[in-house]
Parts: C-alpha cells; sequence; structure tokens
C-alpha cells in the first residue's frame, strides 16, 4: 500500500488517498458512517511500486494541482508511460478524468539506473530506470520438476515522474528522467505528443550508478518561474572525497542550443562539498520565498563505526543562502550534528520543518537513536544562520520507527504501534 495527502473529495479539509494495483481511493476521515469512509477516485493500471519491509510507501508526487485551479489530480505512472487524472466539482462531488497517456518510448530508457534520489517535492526521483527485460529462470536439475518459484519474471520500470512548470505557463508539467536525458511533457499542449528530450551533461554510466553522492533536484531558483535544476556528483578527479554541485538555470539559454543544460553543458554555478553528501535538498529555509540549498555532507574522518545497532553518525549539515538566482559561495550554516545511522536509509535524519520561534527561520528536526530533537536555528549577527545545540523539543521514538516530514510543521510517526501524527508551530 502507498498513500498521499491531498483534497480529493467534496468533504471539508484533506483526505489521506490510498494507492493499489487497480484503484486509487480516498480513506474521509470525516465520514459519518462507516461504510462511506472510502471512496474509489478512479480505476488505474498502477505501475506498482513495492513499499519498504513492513513500511508504507509515501508518495506525495502522485497528488498536485497540475492545472493550477486549486483541485490536487492524480499522476499515476502505468506500464509505458504516465497518465494525469484531472479533478472537477460538480453536483455530485469530485469527479476524476483521465488525460491521454503520455507515452514513454522504450528506446529512450537507457540500461544504466538514474540517480538514486531521496524523497522530497524537489528531488527528481528515479530510483530505478534501466530498460525492460526478461528474467527467465528454471528450478530445480534436469528431469526434476520445480517445485516452486516462477518460471518466467517480467520487469517493467519506467523513470518515477515528477511535476514541476517548466515553462513559466502556470501549469505543472512532466518532467522524468533517465541515464541519458531529461524528458519533459508540456501538459498545457497536446499530452499525447512525445516528450521534449534534452540531453543531461554528462552520461550516467555504470561508475555514475555506483556514486552514492549522485542525485537531482528540480525547483525554480532564479524567479523566473521556469523549471531549474541542481546535479549532485562525486568528483572523480579529486584526490580526497569531494562532491560536486552543478546548478542549472534556464537564465542562460541561448538560441539554437538545448535548454537549461546548453550546447556544452557548463553550469550556471559550481560548488564543492567536502565528503560525500547526504540527503540534498532545495527549501526555503531563511523564509524569503526563494529555495536554498541543504545537504548533509558525509566526511570519511567524520564517520563513527557502523557495526552493530544504536549507533550514530556525525553529520555536517551544510546550507547555502539563495541570494537572487545564485546560491552564497560558502555555507552560511555549517552546523555538525548527530543522527542515528538507521536514519540514513529513509526517513527524517536531519530537516528543517517549521518555523517555532517565530523569526523566519525554519528550525530544524534532528532524528537521534531514541528520540527526535527540534533546535532553533536563528539569524547571526554580521550575516549567515546559526544553531542552537540545545533542543527546545524532543519526543522519544522507537529504533524501528520511520519519521516522514509531511508538511511544513507536520510529522508522521510511522511504527509498529500505528501512525502518529505531530504539529509544529510556534
Amino acid at each position: 500500500m502507498a498513500l498521499s495527502t491531498g483534497d480529493v473529495h467534496a468533504d471539508p479539509g484533506l483526505e489521506v488517498v490510498l494507492w493499489s494495483a487497480r484503484g486509487v481511493f480516498a480513506w474521509r476521515p470525516r465520514a459519518q458512517e462507516k461504510a462511506g469512509r472510502f471512496a474509489r477516485l478512479a480505476e488505474v493500471d498502477l505501475l506498482w511500486q513495492v513499499a519498504p519491509d513492513d513500511g508504507v510507501l509515501l508518495w506525495r508526487a502522485g497528488v498536485s494541482d497540475v492545472g493550477g485551479d486549486g483541485l490536487p489530480d492524480l499522476l499515476v505512472p502505468e506500464p509505458g508511460g504516465y497518465r494525469v487524472f484531472v479533478q472537477s466539482r460538480g453536483a455530485e462531488g469530485a469527479v476524476f478524468t483521465a488525460e491521454p497517456r503520455l507515452a514513454l518510448d522504450p528506446a529512450l530508457l537507457a540500461s544504466t539506473a538514474a540517480p538514486r534520489v531521496e524523497t522530497s517535492d524537489s528531488i527528481l526521483p528515479g530510483d530505478s530506470a534501466g530498460a525492460r527485460y526478461f528474467d527467465l529462470s528454471f528450478g530445480g536439475s534436469p528431469g526434476v520438476r520445480a517445485s516452486n518459484g516462477p518460471l518466467l519474471t517480467l520487469d517493467a520500470e519506467l523513470p518515477a515522474p515528477q511535476l514541476f512548470d517548466w515553462d513559466e505557463d502556470g501549469d505543472q508539467d512532466c518532467l522524468a528522467q533517465t541515464a541519458r536525458e531529461l524528458l519533459v511533457w508540456r501538459l498545457g499542449g497536446k499530452a499525447e505528443e512525445a516528450p521534449l528530450r534534452i540531453a543531461l551533461p554528462f552520461e550516467v554510466d555504470r561508475g555514475r550508478k555506483l556514486d552514492v553522492s549522485y542525485a537531482a533536484a528540480v525547483a525554480e531558483i532564479d524567479g523566473d518561474g521556469r523549471a531549474d535544476c541542481v546535479i549532485f556528483a562525486g568528483d572523480k578527479r579529486a584526490s580526497d572525497v569531494r562532491t560536486q554541485v552543478l546548478v542549472f538555470t534556464h537564465a542562460g539559454d541561448k538560441d539554437g542550443e538545448p535548454p537549461l543544460f546548453g550546447a556544452a553543458g557548463r553550469p550556471a554555478q559550481l560548488l564543492v562539498l567536502a565528503g560525500f553528501a547526504g540527503d540534498p535538498r532545495l527549501s526555503d529555509v531563511n523564509g524569503d520565498g526563494r529555495p536554498d540549498l541543504i545537504a548533509g555532507a558525509m566526511r570519511p574522518d567524520l564517520l563513527e563505526t557502523l557495526t552493530g545497532g544504536g549507533e550514530t553518525i556525525e553529520l555536517e549539515l551544510d546550507v547555502f543562502l539563495n541570494g537572487k538566482g545564485r546560491f552564497s559561495a560558502k555555507p552560511d550554516l555549517a552546523a555538525r550534528v548527530h543522527v542515528a545511522a538507521e536514519a540514513l536509509d529513509g526517513g527524517v535524519a536531519a530537516r528543517f520543518v517549521a518555523d517555532v520561534s517565530g523569526d523566519g527561520v525554519q528550525d530544524l528536526l534532528v532524528r537521534g537513536t531514541e528520540e527526535i530533537a527540534l533546535h532553533v536555528v536563528r539569524p547571526k549577527r554580521g550575516g549567515g544562520l546559526e544553531l542552537l545545540s540545545k533542543p527546545v523539543w524532543t519526543l522519544a521514538v522507537g529504533e524501528d520507527d520511520d519519521v516522514e516530514v509531511e508538511a511544513p510543521g507536520q510529522l508522521l510517526l510511522l511504527g509498529k504501534g500505528g501512525v502518529k501524527h505531530v504539529e509544529l508551530g510556534p
């Protein structure tokens, strides 16, 4: 089971959207009758994503306002492409209508995977973007009938889609990344048209596939209303461990050249981080409305022992503020925090979640081995930001609990005992 949240029913407030292989449903927490708690939104052919063991897959990209009318729509990955279900409201309540499928030619998929990324609304997903393939296996020795296991397995894979305004027309467009190209379907036109194909500045070869720092993020950085891109990649030429941060914007587009990456693939800005980049994000930290660059740098000299359970990693959290379309050359905040090693596999390790102090700056939630702790971040005299070491709030969590940020100031704690909702505020 996968879930999202959004206003997908005529009931006031938000509903929980439940995804299954054949249907999308709304769980109505305010329904008066138990029989009406669940409502089918659409019949789908979902290219199913397997959730972690004993876990729930949170898929926020599946519910988004595509047309800008204030009503969230559904984005569904299908075998061979994607489909948007547009929401409308009438006398019968919320209705979802399927748009023509955004078909993806299998020839566009390469055999190497797209970048591993962390969960974020601004991160281009793509845990695997390999070509379709057959895995044929026979069990048992010759002449002996196999007692169990598949005779034939067919895997169908797609790059995970992301909705973002590509061309400043007010509509969300569909973006997906393969190992060689960024694909863009402009949804303001005819949805059945082939995607715009933009070559990446470098090919995701087998070596890049194994790069633990490799990730790609999309956000509107420079204020022109068009999607920009930030790519994180390990510096293969450096003698020590470094991560390059390559910032590409539409501001430098030239006639006759591919948009965003240009003909030469030169970034508008290049930053270098010491160590491996962990959990890179683009999010507004200082409250000025522009996304800032956040990266948790894991330096080899800061790594603690990772054998056994209940241990931590010292993470260097760097924040580069966005000043009119360019990030600071040096971190405006460089803080060391101890996070639970298990948190690096998913969920929250260190995340800016809410402005509880009321100074306009988002405060930092840190996941430890036995608790989550909220630390105030405030403007520093002379410029930059500083992190207060003593937390203003803590909450005990179990070792196996997953902590997710569902919305600003809204936390979900997913554990064996159920789901707990936590709201943070001034």
